[in-house]
This record gives structure tokens, C-alpha cells and sequence, in this order.
């Protein structure tokens, strides 16, 4: 356990994680999800909150009910079959480049200026 990494010790726990837990329940939006998908990692996080939205169940991660036995179980399967966390990792760094990147908040924030600020007929 590493309290408050600095960026660089951050990206290299990333890349040498198989997986990266998230625990809170309820928990708002929250970065740490984005950012394990976004480095190639699958999430295994509660099924309720910001993660509910940002991880999709049994493709970049896995949605758990907050409970020891599910977050075991989940754990277990990414500990025992690397090529389950590999597609998974795939698949939210794609996740997270086609929805949380700067580039797609970008385009999102322009349509939706583009839609204020254009006349109405």
C-alpha cells in the first residue's frame, strides 16, 4: 500500500498490477477506475456509484456487490486466468480513450457548445 504516490510511482503500480481494486460503495464519479482502464487494467469495484457508470460489467472489469465473496471471487478469476485480464485491460484502455479521454470530453463539450450558441429557426 502506497499512500498518495507521486505520477510516476502511480503509472508504475499501474503497470505492474494485474488488476486494480476499487472497494467504496456510493462512491461519485471517481478517477481511479478511469485511470486503471485508461493504463490497461481491468477494475473489480463495487456495483453501485461512479464505477457502475464508467466500468462495464464483465468487459473492462467486474461490478460487485460490496461483500468479501464477491470481490474474492472476482479477484480470483483475474488471479488464475491472465488472458481474462488481459482482454479485460483491452478492452477499457479502449473504454476509456473513446469516453473519458480529453479528446471525447472535448467533442462532447463542443456539441454542446455548438447547440447553446447556435440560433434557434
Amino acid at each position: 500500500m502506497v499512500r498518495s504516490p507521486s505520477e510516476s510511482e502511480r503509472l508504475a503500480l499501474l503497470a505492474a498490477a494485474r488488476c486494480v481494486v476499487h472497494t467504496p460503495a456510493d462512491e461519485h464519479f471517481g478517477y481511479v477506475p478511469v485511470e486503471a482502464m485508461a493504463a490497461g487494467r481491468p477494475v473489480v469495484a463495487a456495483r453501485s456509484g461512479g464505477p457502475a457508470e464508467t466500468v462495464v460489467d464483465g468487459e473492462t472489469g467486474f461490478l460487485c456487490p460490496p461483500t468479501p465473496e464477491a470481490f474474492g471471487e472476482a479477484l480470483a478469476r483475474l488471479v488464475t486466468d491472465p488472458g481474462c485480464a488481459a482482454r479485460l485491460g483491452r478492452a477499457g484502455r479502449r473504454r476509456a480513450a473513446e469516453q473519458f479521454s480529453r479528446a471525447a470530453f472535448g467533442a462532447r463539450f463542443a456539441a454542446v457548445l455548438a447547440g447553446v450558441t447556435t440560433p434557434s429557426s
